[in-house]
């Protein structure tokens, strides 16, 4: 679940440097008197310099999940791996619970001392909490399963924490299927907040699948509900669930079609707010071929934004980025552009001269960021499994259904690792390991046109996949990355900074083998799973011992 909105506008200049004198600071709280395996937390807002923090108590463990049959969707912690496009059989009917026992709204005041803490008024078991803030209250979308029936709800909450009125529900739907599923929904809403828009896939009757949308204002009164059938090609995987500012829907699609010269075709699929069927087009020439789509929305110079890395074709090795840049109304014509990694930076980042041609092949894209003028940055890191199993690659992490096993598909665009490969190994032994050598970070101009790459050394090797990754956070016009390192055998929390030319850590505070100030090696810090809070301020959960803490840290 995410505070902000998928990407973030920075200013009239991309960015600036770090202002002289500005400490930055790590705040604990108190420690929880909860069982870390089973709790899980959100930043909902900073009101009045008080922070509302969600936090929940699963009746199981919501990070790591028992094999589960997989859903066409890309989903956040229920996809089984796969080799060579197929699907790894395990073990049918291993349902966790993964609802909620318990839910309240903690209050904290800037040095994390716990203010009060209100249980909210919810039915047990519920699933898929995520929130959309607005000035003085906020919403809380949920779902349950009342036997077969499935709701969708939303509760508006004050800042105080006190519930406003009823709960509204904005759909239901009867689930007929073999498996009983607790979450099909995925509610989602434009940058502006003046959209809202629950959707849910039904995969039921394949390849015919059903897109059930209905959009709401902000005040969640239901303004369209409609089924669209999905039979068209390109519509096999699909990700990328946004709303724009007008209340259109967008989203992309992959083809199962790997064995033609076209290898993943893309498309990119639009449903406007005052039409009634699906809109589609090919993105990809069929001279390349690309493993992920990513879409930004651009609502200030009405524009979309897909990257992706990219090969000559299935299964070879990555070549460079692959950027498109369409304008919403139709002005003028979709502009292509590829980033092709130089020998140099191959040289740079493999050391090996056997490594160089493949050195890119364990990179996934991870985040995009867009600048005030249009431009924007494309942010990857590697991901390495250890030790190395040949049938896992970056062409194998793509979700594949399950015929007869799953009725809905869900997608959560919220959730801390929505981009993150390792999702499918979740249910490997414990005899693997998770390594990252670093990121690449590369600039785009507006029309998508590499300003320049750079990468950052950021060495990680962890028995736990998930205190291995980054946080990235905007502060003092610099873009930071927040991560585990190991000094002398020991994990601390670090960051390292880029600014707009590229250069690296020019905050000089900040270095790849310093840690953090307040940063202890008794602490086990999970930086992918940080919320941002404020300019430069996000809170992350630690774990000493067996208890757990919040941890807020100000750059």
């Amino acid at each position: 679940m995410k505070l902000t909105s998928t990407y973030v506008f920075f200013g009239t200049l991309f960015f600036f440097i770090v202002a002289a004198g500005h400490a930055q600071t790590i705040i604990y709280s108190q420690p929880e008197k909860r069982d870390f395996d089973k709790f899980k937390f959100d930043v909902i807002a900073k009101h009045r310099n008080i922070l509302l923090v969600y936090k929940a108590v699963y009746f199981s463990n919501p990070y790591h999940t028992a094999p589960r049959p997989p859903a066409q969707i890309v989903t956040t912690l229920e996809q089984l791996p796969i080799r060579g496009r197929r699907r790894v059989s395990a073990p049918q009917n291993e349902f966790v619970n993964n609802s909620v026992l318990e839910s309240a709204i903690c209050f904290y005041d800037t040095t994390m001392r716990l203010l009060d803490e209100k249980v909210l008024p919810l039915p047990k078991q519920i699933t898929g909490v995520n929130f959309l803030v607005y000035e003085d209250f906020f919403y809380l979308y949920y779902q349950y399963r009342d036997g077969r029936t499935i709701y969708c709800m939303a509760a508006k909450i004050g800042m105080d924490g006190t519930m406003i009125d009823k709960p509204i529900e904005m759909d239901r739907t009867t689930v007929t299927g073999i498996y009983y599923q607790d979450e099909i929904y995925s509610v989602i809403y434009s940058e502006d907040k003046q959209h809202i828009l629950a959707l849910n896939l039904n995969i039921y009757n394949l390849p015919n699948s059903v897109l059930h949308t209905i959009l709401f204002d902000r005040e969640l009164r239901a303004l369209r509900r409609l089924n669209n059938i999905l039979s068209m090609p390109a519509s096999e995987y699909l990700s990328e669930f946004q709303l724009d500012n007008t209340g259109s829907l967008l989203f992309v699609g992959l083809s199962d079609e790997t064995h033609t010269k076209d290898g993943l075709q893309g498309a990119l699929f639009t449903l406007p707010a005052n039409e009634d069927s699906i809109a589609f087009s090919y993105i990809v020439p069929s001279s390349i071929c690309v493993d992920d789509l990513r879409l930004l929305i651009d609502n200030r110079h009405r524009r979309v934004i897909l990257a992706s890395f990219y090969s000559s074709r299935m299964r070879a090795p990555i070549e460079g980025l692959y950027m498109m840049v369409r304008d919403a109304d139709g002005r003028r014509r979709d502009r292509f552009s590829r980033a092709i990694f130089a020998d140099s930076l191959r040289r740079v980042i493999s050391g090996k001269a056997s490594d160089r041609k493949t050195v890119f092949d364990d990179y996934y894209l991870q985040d995009l960021h867009l600048a005030q003028d249009g431009s924007f940055t494309i942010e990857t890191q590697q991901l390495v499994l250890t030790p190395d199993l040949s049938p896992y690659n970056r062409w194998d992490y793509l979700p594949l259904y399950g015929v007869g096993s799953l009725e809905f598909a869900r997608y959560n665009p919220y959730e801390h690792d929505h981009y993150y490969p390792w999702n499918q190994w979740h249910y490997l032994h414990d005899d693997f390991g998770f390594t990252s050598r670093g990121a690449l970070i590369a600039r785009m101009d507006t029309a998508g046109i590499a300003e320049w790459v750079n990468s950052i050394n950021m060495k990680q090797v962890e028995w736990a996949h998930s205190t291995v990754g980054y946080k990235s956070i905007i502060a003092n016009r610099l873009l930071y990355f927040l991560y585990n390192i190991r000094i002398r055998q020991r994990t601390y929390l670090t960051a390292q900074s880029i600014d707009s030319d590229g250069g690296i850590n020019t905050d000089d505070r900040l270095k790849e083998d310093l840690a953090l100030r307040d940063s202890h090696s008794d602490y086990f810090y999970y930086p992918r799973m940080a919320k941002l809070v404020d300019n430069g301020e996000l809170i992350l959960p630690c774990r000493r011992g067996h208890l757990i803490y919040l941890a807020k840290v100000d750059f």
